[in-house]
């Protein structure tokens, strides 16, 4: 795969899934100052991920961990879309049900409605980043960035590599995560990545204790 010229900087981002990963991950990108649009395929979840947001925009304001002004501005840059043709940005960011024929639908109507300077990733804590790729055209600008529940409040972010995922891909990803104020790693494309891997072995023996 050729190496593609990314888009320095970054300055908006489509989120496609409105549900609690992607309110909390279009959230923390606003606060950022990215323009962010919120796509989901039932119209009402849109409106009713806003609302949410600004329910959670609200309750950082109260503990003072954001100002008002913070909170109106951040609102002003988060826009339902009810189009996915309107979808053209510089970082589109996959976070629908874990389910890999929706992801592979999505991703491949993303690539043809954008510009070979669009960054491709998926928020998937399980599915193989080669194995979604696969349906693309160009894999070198697809990668997996996988944030934690509740997106505003977690640190980490993992950034998953695929065997065609770019070098330049991942410097953008490194530095779009220091920039919303996040922590990266990187992680290979292995089952779990890093976290979800070392977390089923707390569970299981957590269970065998129960046993």
């Amino acid at each position: 795969c050729n190496e593609l010229i990314m888009p320095d900087p970054i300055r908006n981002i489509a989120v496609i899934g409105a549900g609690t990963m992607g309110q909390g991950i279009s959230q923390v990108c606003a606060l950022a100052g990215y323009s962010v649009m919120l796509y989901d395929i039932q119209a009402d979840i849109t409106k009713t991920a806003i609302a949410a947001i600004r329910r959670n925009l609200d309750m950082a304001v109260e503990k003072g961990k954001i100002t008002s002004s913070q909170k109106d501005e951040a609102l002003t840059r988060i826009q339902a879309v009810g189009d996915f043709r309107q979808l053209q940005v510089d970082l589109a960011i996959e976070a629908v049900v874990e389910k890999l024929e929706v992801k592979h639908k999505i991703l491949s109507e993303l690539e043809k409605i954008n510009a070979l300077d669009c960054l491709m990733v998926s928020n998937t804590s399980s599915f193989p980043i080669m194995q979604m790729a696969s349906v693309l055209k160009h894999k070198g600008r697809f990668a997996g960035l996988h944030f934690f529940n509740p997106a505003p409040a977690m640190k980490l972010v993992e950034i998953i590599r695929s065997a065609a995922t770019t070098d330049h891909t991942i410097e953008v990803l490194n530095s779009f995560v220091s920039s919303i104020s996040k922590t990266a790693v990187q992680a290979a494309d292995s089952p779990g990545f890093i976290v979800n891997r070392v977390a089923r072995l707390y569970y299981s023996e957590a269970l065998k204790i129960v046993e």
